[in-house]
C-alpha cells in the first residue's frame, strides 16, 4: 500500500453536511483564536483555519468526529479528545492510504 501524493486532494472539505437530522455548516476562517477548528453545537458550524489541505482536512475529520458524536446521541464520548482524535487520524489514514 502506497499513500497518495501530497498534491492529490483526498476529500473536498464541504461547505455543508446533514448529521443526525441537522445541516451542518462549515467556514474556513483566516484566524481562530488559540484552535485550529471548533464545534459549535448550538449554531451547528465546524469552523477550520485556513493551513495546508492536509491540515485543514485533519480538523475537519475531528470537528466532524465531534458533531457527529453529539447529534447521534453520545455528547459524552463527543468531549472525549482523546477518542475523537483517534477516529479522527484513523479515518484520514485510511483515506490517505486506500485503494
Amino acid at each position: 500500500m502506497t499513500d497518495k501524493p501530497d498534491n492529490s486532494p483526498l476529500m473536498a472539505i464541504p461547505e455543508s453536511f446533514e448529521s443526525g437530522g441537522s445541516v451542518i455548516s462549515v467556514q474556513v476562517m483566516k484566524t481562530i483564536r488559540g484552535a485550529h477548528g471548533d464545534w459549535s453545537s448550538g449554531r451547528n458550524l465546524i469552523r477550520i483555519r485556513k493551513d495546508t489541505p492536509e491540515n485543514m482536512l485533519q480538523t475537519f475529520l475531528h470537528e466532524y468526529f465531534h458533531a457527529s458524536l453529539e447529534r447521534y446521541g453520545h455528547p459524552e464520548a463527543s468531549e472525549n479528545e482523546g477518542l475523537v482524535e483517534a477516529l479522527a487520524q484513523g479515518f484520514y489514514q485510511f483515506l490517505k492510504t486506500a485503494e
